[in-house]
């Protein structure tokens, strides 16, 4: 297969990835906060044999609390790693259809070139938008779309972007909807794209089983 791309090279200017903030949530703590799907970090399971190696307490290894459909439970994936538990769509189960926002979290720096010397160039900024990818579920939505940029109107919000202290927070179209059948290789792909030719992504996944009704 053959391809081409467009490369950017510049005198005195540098470009960078966009960038994830490293003091991100991690994916447990990301699914404490529903409608969540995804944190800013990529995924990485503890290792287990059963699901109750990935839930310290018992009350929270139950089936009904992902039957609710906005818990942080786990669950023990067939490669033997803790995944993040979702109730596969079920019509005749209340909420179990209902979309996981796909939040993100975005160093608001992504935005700047810098000079050779780092000091950051505000104009202009750079356009950035973000691609959503699936292999299980749906989008309830197009999760295709423009970042708005960070407000840099003074020297205090400036500082704030070039510390990495403002974040930018986005998600993918209005949702991803778990699928009908059964899966614990339910995954999303998230894809960060800059004009200046910049690239970063994640991959988040979930164990999908059936829902208990009523």
């Amino acid at each position: 297969m053959v391809g081409v791309t467009t490369l950017y090279a510049y005198d005195k200017i540098l470009n960078h990835n966009p960038a994830f903030p490293v003091a991100a949530k991690t994916l447990a703590e990301s699914f404490q906060q529903p409608p969540q799907f995804a944190s800013a970090v990529p995924y990485a399971g503890k290792a287990c044999n059963v699901d109750s190696d990935c839930n310290p307490n018992a009350a929270d290894s139950t089936v009904g609390c992902a039957a609710a459909g906005r818990c942080a439970q786990l669950a023990c994936a067939s490669d033997g790693v803790c995944v993040q538990l979702k109730p596969a769509c079920n019509k005749d189960v209340p909420g179990s259809c209902d979309p996981y926002y796909v939040g993100i979290e975005l160093a608001a720096s992504s935005f700047l070139l810098t000079g050779l010397d780092g000091t950051p160039i505000i104009n202009p900024l750079k356009s950035l938008w973000i691609d959503c990818y699936y292999n299980a579920g749906a989008w309830i939505d197009d999760p295709n779309q423009a970042l708005d940029p960070p407000d840099v109107s003074d020297a205090t919000h400036l500082q704030l972007v070039v510390s990495n202290s403002l974040t930018e927070m986005t998600g993918c179209g209005g949702g991803w909807q778990a699928p009908t059948q059964p899966t614990d290789q339910a995954r999303v792909w998230v894809v960060i794209r800059d004009d200046r030719g910049g690239i970063a992504w994640l991959e988040k996944r979930a164990i999908v089983r059936n829902s208990q009704t009523p």
